[in-house]
């Protein structure tokens, strides 16, 4: 404390101030003495004692900021804040380019619930002093409070700037920009993080998701890609890699990025991802996926995506009866999951087993009785066993839920046709 009290008794009346008149040494010693016993009263808390000597301490040098500073400090202590802000706009022409003068000035205005003012103040303090920690943050404090995302996310930029890629403060800019649909800003973010650490496989993972917001799906793999380089067995980017690779039916790639993981212990996305490639690509190869997903059928809790892509394989194979088994064993494993409904329907009508097929699609609805999809293809089933009044109340129902399916439509038409209801199918 009596360190402190020194440094500022020696920084009075030696600012570079600009001075209206000349003190002479007796009245800066005489000024001094005044500071001095001011300062001793202020560290007791006795503020208007303070007061009374930093008073007498101006009538001897009027030309210290430092003097009127003290004078605002120990009005701001006694909640005088209106007072402060005069004493300081006082110091202020004196020394017009004082951070901790604008900073006193700021937290006046915050008092008194000016919150514009003490803002655009804390901006003022930042550009003289960037590193005025006090200042920024009541500045972010401000901004949270009177919502200025974008100018909370300017500070997290400027933060990281000085001080160097934080990946809390990165994260919180960049989702402060994301929510704003400022993408670019957030992307720029997280590559500036990565060119500073490269090793950090969350932070490529958000460069892959922005990419993805820029609907840039190249860009986005490849920074998926490195993600998964880094964390293998953290599966986020790959599952976005096969998500992308399906869409855009980038089997090929899809294959190279999964291949070298395909090991990778308590980890099936890579082994899913490569056998869904090989029965989708357009030279596909169902023995090659069914090797891949052999292994995956021998543990104790087999996925019920091992079973689907297993059920394709062998679908694709015309091996209708194992087919349907494991299209069975993924409604057995959750009987509301439409895929095994949808796919083992396939299967039995593709073998011809129209009957079966229509028993099939009649018990799915047991299930998932609002299914537009389930709903038209029991439709087509009894249509194909000419049961059309039958089929037509399906077709209805499920135009009801969907009625853009154009399938839907055609195979409604022609059912009425056959009931010779033609005016009702037009």
């Amino acid at each position: 404390i009596f360190l402190l009290l020194a440094l500022i008794i020696l920084g009075c009346g030696k600012q570079p101030v600009y001075r209206s008149v000349e003190v002479s040494p007796i009245q800066e010693l005489k000024a001094r003495d005044h500071f001095t016993q001011g300062m001793f009263f202020e560290l007791e808390n006795k503020h208007e004692n303070a007061l009374i000597e930093f008073y007498q301490a101006l009538l001897y040098d009027s030309t210290s900021s430092t003097i009127y500073n003290r004078i605002a400090e120990n009005h701001m202590s006694l909640g005088r804040y209106e007072s402060a802000l005069r004493y300081l706009q006082k110091s202020l022409k004196l020394q017009s380019e004082a951070p901790e003068t604008i900073r006193l000035i700021a937290d006046c205005h915050y008092r008194l619930k000016d919150d514009e003012k003490a803002i655009d103040n804390l901006r003022q303090v930042l550009e003289l002093d960037p590193l005025d920690e006090n200042a920024r943050s009541l500045l972010l404090l401000l901004y949270r409070k009177n919502g200025n995302y974008i100018g909370l996310a300017k500070q997290y930029e400027q933060m990281i700037t000085i001080y160097g890629e934080d990946e809390e403060w990165v994260r919180k800019a960049a989702t402060i920009y994301l929510k704003n649909g400022q993408v670019d800003e957030a992307l720029a973010l997280f590559k500036l993080y990565v060119e500073a650490d490269s090793s950090n496989a969350g932070m490529w993972y958000s460069v892959g998701l922005a990419y993805e917001l820029k609907e840039q799906s190249d860009e986005a793999i490849t920074a998926y890609s490195k993600a998964i380089q880094i964390a293998p067995e953290v599966t986020e980017a790959a599952e976005r890699i096969y998500t992308i690779c399906r869409k855009e039916q980038k089997w090929e790639r899809l294959i190279t990025i999964f291949e070298p993981y395909i090991n990778t212990p308590e980890v099936n996305v890579y082994r899913l991802g490569i056998a869904d490639a090989y029965i989708s690509k357009e030279e596909k190869d169902f023995e090659t996926s069914e090797i891949i997903l052999a292994p995956m059928l021998e543990k104790e809790n087999v996925e019920w995506q091992v079973y689907d892509l297993m059920g394709r394989t062998e679908w694709g194979q015309q091996n209708y009866e194992k087919a349907a088994a494991y299209f069975q064993s993924v409604i057995d494993l959750d009987p509301k999951n439409r895929i095994g409904w949808i796919f083992k329907g396939f299967v039995l009508s593709d073998a011809d087993s129209i009957e079966s097929a229509e028993k099939h699609y009649r018990e799915s609805l047991n299930y998932l009785p609002t299914d537009p999809f389930l709903l038209t293809f029991h439709g087509i089933s009894l249509q194909r066993l000419n049961r059309n009044e039958e089929a037509a109340i399906q077709l209805e129902k499920s135009l009801k839920i969907d009625s853009t399916s154009v399938n839907t439509l055609i195979s409604l038409g022609i059912s009425l046709q056959r009931l010779q209801r033609s005016a009702q199918a037009i």
